[in-house]
């Protein structure tokens, strides 16, 4: 399954229909509460967050997921972000596996679901 935390609705489900297209189970998350109690019961392929949310940054929840106990801490995270390059290197620096640079291309989000949800 994976995860995709972001609290605008379109782009939630313009990812999550990536996901169905693909073939995989998917959960959305509109806080970082709510993502965190998902990615501390269920093992995820993967999770998608947003690292502007209504309740924590997503660089605080990146944190808070990577202290999870295995197997759920060790889940691949893709950080999406419009944010400034310093908001970038700090999702990175928190645990992040990589980043989706918004505004992104549907098959470009694509491509980088499925090179993670791979390897």
């Amino acid at each position: 399954m994976i995860l995709i935390v972001e609290d605008v609705e379109m782009i939630a489900s313009h990812i999550g229909d990536i996901c169905d297209q693909l073939g995989v189970g998917f959960s959305i998350a509109g806080l970082g509460r709510d993502a965190l109690a998902i990615a501390s019961t269920r093992r995820l392929r993967l999770a998608i967050v947003d690292l502007r949310l209504p309740d924590m940054s997503g660089v605080d929840l990146i944190k808070q997921i990577r202290e999870l106990p295995e197997p759920y801490g060790d889940v691949p995270i893709l950080a999406a972000s419009g944010e400034s390059r310093r908001v970038i290197i700090q999702a990175l620096r928190a645990g992040a596996n990589g980043m989706i640079e918004k505004p992104y291309g549907l098959d470009a989000l694509k491509v980088k679901i499925v090179e993670t949800i791979r390897s």
